[in-house]
């Protein structure tokens, strides 16, 4: 039976979302365990809700939107989180918002 069932492809494998973080926290993966329900964007939030909430999402002080995963952890979270959804990459994601 070997090759039967095809084996499954993520739909974002692409994307750099490998695990898509909390909103509140940007160390911590995105949970529906987590008692803030602000943390998290659920199946059952509406279109208004989840902007609310990503309006809410922790940033940091630093001017300007870039990149950078390591310094910038919870900007890099939002643009990884919009470029999975979007399909562009997060550098178009950030030049996009740059330009705004």
């Amino acid at each position: 039976m070997e090759g039967f069932f095809p084996i499954p492809q993520g739909l974002y494998e692409n994307s750099g979302a490998k695990r898509v973080m909390s909103l509140r926290d940007a160390t911590s993966k995105m949970s529906k365990s987590d008692p803030n329900d602000g943390s998290r964007i659920n199946l059952t939030d509406s279109a208004d809700l989840i902007r609310q909430k990503i309006q809410k999402a922790k940033t940091d002080t630093e001017q300007g939107i870039w990149y950078d995963p390591e310094k910038r952890k919870e900007i890099s979270n939002l643009l990884v989180i919009y470029s999975s959804i979007t399909g562009k990459t997060v550098e178009e994601t950030a030049e996009m918002f740059k330009a705004s």
